[in-house]
């Protein structure tokens, strides 16, 4: 068998199991965030990105990944009633975890915004992504773009 098979094999069981986790419980919010990666039928019905990251913060809306995925996958979408954009993911996101090293990048190339009360410029996300991971090179780039920074009390 080819490596290939093998490989289509186990995401086939993958998928399977995901699938008779959310029937067995269709209130199982990590079910619907790991559904993200097949986008297939619960229940005779198929389910988007969108819908099964949706439906995952319909059911846990403290799940920053969640938040992450459905604002950089989908752009956005509604939860809870209510319309997210984008940019307002990645806020909920960090207000729920603001560690997320990449999700400051993400803000900061939308030019900011209002985390925890506090307004973050593009420059200053860029500075905190780095002060969290100073290995990620892009954010580097991003900063330098903007005339670089003091990032861990070093001017670069």
């Amino acid at each position: 068998m080819s490596s290939y098979t093998t490989a289509i094999k186990v995401l086939l069981a993958a998928y399977l199991c995901i699938v008779l986790t959310l029937t067995l419980n269709a209130k199982d919010a990590l079910g619907w965030y790991n559904l993200v990666t097949f986008r297939g039928p619960v229940g005779g019905l198929q389910y988007s990105k969108t819908k099964c990251d949706m439906k995952a913060l319909e059911l846990d809306p403290k799940d920053a990944l969640a938040w992450i995925n459905l604002g950089s996958q989908c752009g956005g979408g509604r939860v809870g009633g209510l319309q997210y954009s984008e940019k307002e993911c990645y806020i909920k996101a960090l207000e729920l975890d603001p560690k997320l090293s990449k999700t400051w990048n993400n803000l900061g190339t939308m030019e900011g915004g209002r985390v925890g009360g506090l307004q973050y410029s593009e420059k200053d996300c860029y500075m905190k992504a780095l002060e969290l991971d100073p290995n990620v090179a892009n954010v580097w780039t991003n900063l330098g773009i903007l005339g670089g920074g003091r990032v861990g009390g070093a001017g670069r």
